[in-house]
């Protein structure tokens, strides 16, 4: 069974490329939103297995939207993707419960496999 994966970041080309690599590699289903808010509502309507959420967006950003989808204790696996991360980042996207936090520009490998820890779930 596919799994589905929402896709949150305020850069069209980021959204095109992550959807079409996460596409292709055949397991995967996708959705995509360009900011918090539209990823909010659309984690009250659909579940997904897996969240790329980017932390700077220009309305909610990534760390907003980990505290509702930990205060509404939505069942999913945050991967959050940001060209801003130091340690502190990091440590307060794991307090909020983010499944794991990568650097951009992303290293598609490390995505892949970090997919292959989400499928296996």
């Amino acid at each position: 069974m596919r799994k589905k994966v929402l896709i949150v970041d305020d850069e069209p080309q980021y959204l095109e490329a992550l959807s079409t690599y996460i596409v292709k590699l055949g397991d995967f289903d996708c959705t995509t939103k360009s900011s918090g808010r539209g990823a909010l509502q659309t984690l009250s309507k659909q579940k997904f297995e897996c969240i790329l959420l980017d932390l700077v967006m220009p309305d909610i950003g990534g760390i907003q939207v980990l505290k509702e989808i930990q205060t509404q204790k939505i069942d999913t696996r945050v991967v959050v993707i940001s060209g801003f991360l130091n340690a502190q980042i990091s440590e307060q996207c794991k307090k909020y419960g983010a499944y794991d936090v990568i650097d951009k520009p992303v290293d598609m490998h490390k995505l892949k496999c970090i997919l292959k820890r989400v499928k296996a779930f």
